[in-house]
């Protein structure tokens, strides 16, 4: 089976497999916690109850021969959860170790309730005081994580770092409930020590901490587990508090299930201007510009430098090439079309324009990006991607001028270094919350953000969605204005992965499939689904995975039923 292909997010019912694509604030859920057990007609012990043997019954199924379960419980909820597990796990026949951490306040009602009920049915515990080494049994074979649970928003105390530091050093497999203990549930950030987990079951709602961050070095596999209020959930009431989408494999189908009409002609698929590759940089436009075109726009034409021409038309003799020079290059200065004109001319032509791969920080650079802004702004009926150079020329404009023309129809795709610089910060800063840096990024030319890294964020400026069931099987714009990309691999830490998008963007947004923000989010999905697509082959592993070999992929991604009958042939359906 390959890993690679598989769906992140494991649920059991036909509901939850909906919901899935939800993500709701932690803060929320919390908030909302009464009402939702009031919604049963149970109180928030029963609903601890249906918790705890949700997560009993994945972490029994998955490790069956597990036989001595060590359960860490800390002194809220989560530590309750901890005190049902035990319970299940000794009346099935298991040999249970409970240590506790110490508090100095009574523990919530319900997990008193938790804890007396694992007392009643015979359990004991231990608790690991300051100071003292953690002693764990040498038989242990499975860890359960319930330290801390989603409210923590900085770093674990000294006492509970030691604890985390210790049981990640066990050789024994780890798993979480709700949340490893040390991510923040908000934001996907370790502030300090965090559990390793294998699998972490997670219940009534996905968090946004879950997905997006440093979570994919703490989550594991993800279960998620209703606990009986996927009804509740699912009401208009609830998915208005939806906080982002959360786009995996099985969404390619939403976004390219419908094929091709059959009287499509390279003109109504778009006409593509790519602009990049100044000395020295032409590598990046030539992988824009395949991309482009294997996405399946209609036309393609690319402007750069007169050497990259004959690699251009040697690696994809599909697409149109015009060479450009900056003013003073021409023998014949007097009669050379100044470069502002020839971006122009090539602009007006164009229903698509993509500007950054390889575009360098020189006078190319600066003109491409001012004339490309000023035509986009002019003309909202055409889409505008911004990336890597052309990223960092409107950073130096913004502060410059302290503001830019607004362009809608934009698309910007920063990594963290150049969300940084756009935002006057450092990139520890994006990445303490990416959904609000890629909110601020989306706002300064008030289109949309594709904030890439482990868990992309896409983010549209604008603020209009609906509320119903039907919205969440459907595109993420009638749903909410921000998505998280649950897909892709570390393989994808690579130089070129970015211009590779980038063509696959223009591509798309040629075609007119979507609109902005969901051409978008599609894009960042089917490439990091072309990228799962490779490493997944013969489980070659994520190491030396080139862009370029992406490509090849875009065309099962984009055309839906190819990639599942990819998916079936590859044992991972």
């Amino acid at each position: 089976m390959s890993r690679w292909l598989m769906e992140r997010c494991h649920v059991a019912t036909a509901l939850e497999k909906t919901l899935r694509r939800c993500v709701w604030s932690a803060a929320w859920l919390r908030e909302a916690e009464p009402a939702a057990a009031a919604s049963q007609n149970i109180d928030l012990g029963q609903l601890m109850e249906r918790a705890g043997g949700a997560a009993y019954n994945i972490f029994a199924n998955l490790y069956a021969q597990q036989r001595h379960w060590l359960i860490l419980v800390g002194p809220g909820n989560n530590g309750g959860d901890g005190y049902v597990i035990a319970r299940h796990a000794r009346q099935a026949g298991r040999s249970v170790t409970v240590l506790c951490m110490p508090h100095n306040k009574p523990l919530p009602t319900e997990a008193t309730r938790a804890r007396e009920a694992w007392q009643a049915a015979g359990g004991t515990e231990r608790t690991l005081e300051e100071g003292q080494a953690v002693q764990v049994p040498a038989d242990v074979d499975l860890v359960i994580d319930g330290l801390l649970g989603t409210g923590i928003t900085g770093r674990p105390r000294a006492h509970y770092e030691e604890v985390i530091r210790c049981i990640n050093e066990l050789p024994v497999p780890r798993v979480a409930i709700d949340i490893p203990s040390g991510l923040n549930a908000e934001t996907g950030v370790a502030a300090g020590a965090c559990v390793r987990a294998d699998h972490t079951a997670t219940f009534i709602c996905l968090k946004p901490g879950l997905l997006t961050g440093q979570s994919r070095d703490y989550v594991g596999q993800l279960h998620y587990r209703s606990l009986g209020l996927e009804e509740w959930m699912a009401a208009s009431a609830r998915l208005q508090h939806v906080q982002c989408r959360r786009l995996s494999i099985d969404d390619v189908a939403v976004f390219f299930g419908a094929p091709r009409s059959a009287v499509a002609h390279k003109g109504s698929c778009g006409k593509v201007v790519l602009i990049g590759g100044d000395h020295g940089f032409g590598g990046a436009i030539v992988m824009a510009a395949e991309a482009c075109v294997t996405a399946g726009a209609g036309l393609t034409r690319v402007l750069t430098r007169p050497e990259y021409a004959t690699s251009l038309l040697t690696r994809c003799p599909e697409v149109m090439v015009q060479t450009v020079s900056d003013d003073g290059d021409s023998k014949s200065h007097a009669s050379a079309v100044p470069l502002a004109q020839q971006l122009e001319e090539a602009l007006t032509w164009a229903t698509t324009i993509a500007v950054g791969p390889g575009l360098g920080c020189a006078e190319f650079a600066l003109t491409a990006v001012s004339v490309a802004v000023q035509h986009a702004a002019g003309h909202p009926e055409k889409t505008l991607v911004l990336d890597a150079d052309a990223l960092n020329v409107l950073s130096e404009q913004l502060r410059t001028h302290g503001s830019l023309p607004a362009v809608p129809n934009s698309i910007i795709t920063p990594h963290p270094g150049e969300a940084a610089r756009l935002l006057g910060c450092d990139v520890a800063e994006v990445e303490k919350d990416r959904m609000d840096a890629a909110r601020r990024l989306a706002a300064i030319l008030g289109g949309t953000c594709l904030l890439k890294g482990p868990g992309t964020v896409v983010y549209d400026d604008a603020k209009s969605s609906t509320h119903d069931v039907a919205a969440v099987n459907s595109v993420p714009s009638r749903l909410t204005n921000a998505a998280i990309v649950d897909a892709g691999n570390p393989g994808m830490a690579s130089g070129g992965m970015g211009d590779v998008l980038t063509g696959l963007l223009a591509g798309l947004a040629g075609q007119r499939l979507h609109g902005t923000f969901d051409t978008t989010c599609a894009g960042a999905l089917a490439h990091a689904v072309a990228a799962d697509m490779v490493v997944s082959a013969d489980d070659r592993g994520t190491r030396g995975l080139r862009a370029t070999e992406l490509i090849a992929n875009i065309p099962y991604v984009v055309n839906a039923t190819g990639l599942a009958k990819l998916r079936q042939s590859r044992g991972s359906l």
